[in-house]
């Protein structure tokens, strides 16, 4: 049976049915992690809740503006990390 499961699992680590068989491969880990900075575009968002898994990627739920009021979604794909020294004068 375990030879029968090895058997299905691709290269990447991705059975037939779409289910990572690899829990430590990165293709079913999201990248970034409630509480984190990151940049969309040419502006900044605040993650404050975990990511939802979808067909395209990791949907990530944001806020931004005074206050952090405004909320939205973002893909992964959209995203980068913040980095101080470039993005410290980005508008959240």
């Amino acid at each position: 049976m375990e030879s029968e499961k090895n058997q299905i699992i691709n290269d990447s680590g991705v059975g037939e049915g779409g289910v990572n068989e690899n829990e430590n491969s990165p293709v079913d880990k999201p990248r970034y992690q409630v509480g984190d900075i990151v940049v969309v575009g040419q502006v900044l968002r605040h993650i404050y809740q975990s990511p939802s898994r979808t067909d395209a990627g990791w949907l990530y739920p944001v806020d931004y503006g005074l206050g952090l009021t405004s909320e939205g979604f973002v893909m992964e794909s959209a995203m980068r990390p913040y980095q101080e020294k470039l993005d410290r004068l980005k508008p959240l």
